[in-house]
């Protein structure tokens, strides 16, 4: 059932990277530019980027020249900006 639940929270993704996710394994490269708001980051996302938690909710994740704010329990995004 676990297993199950994690593949449907990626529904977004395709099969194979939801498969990468789940087993713990990195996403491609260039694989952030399809993040968007609204949109969820991966299971494991604080073993890849650098993550920087800012309250009890919120975490903010700093991916190549973006930084995302996401909610720390759903893993959603709901805000980008450009690390500039």
């Amino acid at each position: 059932m676990v297993e199950y639940r994690e593949y449907r929270v990626h529904r977004d993704l395709p099969p194979g990277l939801r498969k990468k996710v789940h087993r713990g394994r990195p996403l491609p490269p260039g694989w952030h530019r399809k993040l968007h708001r609204g949109g969820y980051l991966p299971v494991a996302y604080d073993r890849y980027w650098e993550v920087h938690h800012i309250d009890r909710y919120y975490d903010r994740v700093h991916i190549e020249d973006k930084v995302y704010r996401v909610i720390r329990d759903t893993r959603e995004i709901i805000d980008i900006l450009n690390n500039s």
